[in-house]
């Protein structure tokens, strides 16, 4: 009881110390405690107030159950399933406004404070809370089936002469990636698991330096900064944090990870049992140290750190 008293009164001095913002992750009592980001703590579920017009994007999160929770429309929500405007539509209720592109939302002042909008280019919505657009992805918020997203994805294919294999592309903005992961077979290269069905399924794994032999003829290893570019283009202008979730495939990922695959690029979990993907880039951060894309279940971003070259890694191809 004692440490229960003792979070609490830390909440109050944090919140005191420095401003609040809408919480974009309840998953740890410590980081709603530590960041100042809730906008009241609880014990249990039964001393949230009356959710009024005057609490409206209020939040709150409960100690008992670690639990986050934030005032809408006269209605506590909680935050539990990851929101899709895009395909979840119609199932609860429908978003303030539409827009195609991020940048297309209004300025988010007093007037706008507690609206949501939902960007039908990434399938994602977003909340006006304290003078900002915040990615609402643990709030469930709707479209109706009109304003389903109409990004149109072109895909073609092409034949790897060396094997006859083919591979489904898909033009991204200005570039044109693999949209399946390479699966030639070179020295130093292997099936996840050792098992050939699993390179049937997920491509094969390589060295960084039989990577960088491995991609067909007009294709070649990204370079970081075109892994760069291909995250700034299906932001759209909005929030990095997003973009794991918009290259991820749609299905196999754990704990509920998956991703809305927007753009086509279809990343799979291939490591760890469905928890992960990475892919080489060409460009290293020191020498045999290579930087890599990183998705993972856990996070909704994409990461770009840098590895072993002797690391055993998926690899996309992106066109010359």
């Amino acid at each position: 009881m004692k440490k229960l008293l003792l979070c609490v009164l830390t909440f109050v001095v944090l919140s005191i110390a420095s401003p609040l913002h809408y919480p974009e992750n309840f998953s740890e009592l410590t980081a709603a405690l530590r960041d100042g980001n809730a906008d009241t703590v609880l014990v249990t579920e039964r001393e949230l107030p009356q959710c009024d017009e005057k609490m409206n994007s209020k939040t709150a999160y409960v100690i008992n159950g670690s639990e986050g929770w934030i005032c809408l429309n006269e209605e506590w929500v909680y935050v539990e399933d990851e929101l899709d405007c895009k395909t979840d539509y119609q199932k609860e209720r429908e978003a303030d406004m539409v827009v195609t592109f991020y940048r297309e939302l209004p300025s988010c002042d007093q007037k706008q404070d507690g609206k949501t909008g939902c960007v039908v280019k990434h399938g994602l919505g977003y909340i006006c809370s304290k003078g900002r657009w915040v990615a609402a992805k643990d709030i469930k918020i709707f479209i109706s089936k009109k304003n389903q997203s109409t990004n149109k994805v072109k895909t073609f294919t092409i034949k790897d002469s060396r094997d006859e294999q083919i591979y489904k592309t898909v033009v991204i903005g200005s570039q044109t990636w693999m949209a399946e992961n390479l699966n030639y077979k070179v020295e130093n290269s292997s099936c996840y698991q050792n098992a050939d069905s699993n390179c049937t399924k997920f491509g094969r794994l390589y060295t960084w330096y039989a990577a960088m032999q491995a991609c067909p003829a007009g294709f070649h290893l990204p370079t970081k900064a075109e892994f760069d570019t291909l995250i700034a283009t299906v932001v759209e202008g909005g929030l990095m944090d997003i973009a794991g979730k918009i290259l991820k495939s749609t299905s196999g990922w754990l704990y509920g990870g998956n991703g809305i695959d927007s753009y086509g690029f279809s990343a799979i979990p291939v490591e760890h049992g469905g928890m992960s993907a990475s892919f080489w880039s060409s460009t290293e951060f020191e020498k045999r140290i290579p930087y890599i894309l990183s998705l993972n279940s856990e996070i909704t971003m994409a990461d770009l750190p840098a590895v072993s070259y002797a690391k055993s890694v998926s690899v996309r191809c992106v066109k010359d």
